[in-house]
């Protein structure tokens, strides 16, 4: 087999099992473990429903997750969960993943 060949099956290798995965994630279901809940201890600070005011709400509401720059990345992830609009957040790295849209917290940023 030639260096030449031997490469572009490789890489067609890789290419069909990269597909594989990225299905799988499609596919994949937001669980209730996959969303943040208030109060829970994370790397967002002070992450509430600003319609309930409580002790985890920021004294001063900037904006909602829908239109921060963080939410629904790193790729498009935006689904229903429980008839709410749920999305993945940047900060948070391991689950829980998923915040609501119509959400708050201390480290919103507004969208350029």
């Amino acid at each position: 087999m030639k260096r030449r060949e031997f490469l572009a099956a490789g890489v067609a290798t890789l290419g069909l099992s990269s597909l594989k995965v990225q299905a799988a994630d499609a596919k994949a279901t937001v669980t209730d473990a996959d969303v943040l809940k208030e109060g829970q201890p994370t790397t967002i600070a002070n992450y509430c429903d600003p319609k309930k005011k409580g002790k985890a709400c920021p004294p001063e509401v900037k904006g909602l997750c829908s239109d921060c720059q963080f939410y629904n990345k790193p790729e498009p992830s935006e689904t229903t969960f429980k008839g709410k609009k749920v999305a993945k957040c940047q900060l948070l790295p391991n689950k829980p993943q998923y915040v609501y849209a119509d959400y708050t917290c201390a480290t919103f940023v507004k969208k350029t």
